[in-house]
């Protein structure tokens, strides 16, 4: 189903998944210390990848939430605090 709403959304406007939104606001943020956008793409999803489905869905959910923070050091905080702490 994903991949579907994905395709659809690629051809609407484009589709990108939490771990790129993620590292791109990262990016913006002078956050990467050094990593790339794709190393910090595959190094989310990789970590990602080993969790179980429900935490998983708990990180992506984390990540979702400091991208919500407008100021790059309110989303930085919440990602010391919230994602790297809980899920990485």
């Amino acid at each position: 189903m994903r991949i579907t709403v994905c395709v659809v959304a690629l051809l609407a406007a484009g589709c990108s998944s939490v771990a790129q939104d993620f590292c791109d606001r990262r990016d913006e943020c002078n956050q990467l210390q050094g990593e790339s956008v794709e190393e910090c793409v595959e190094n989310t999803e990789r970590g990602l990848d080993n969790l179980n489905s429900g935490a998983r869905a708990d990180c992506e959910a984390a990540a979702e939430e400091c991208l919500e923070r407008e100021a790059c050091g309110n989303f930085g905080e919440c990602v010391v605090v919230g994602f790297f702490t809980e899920c990485l």
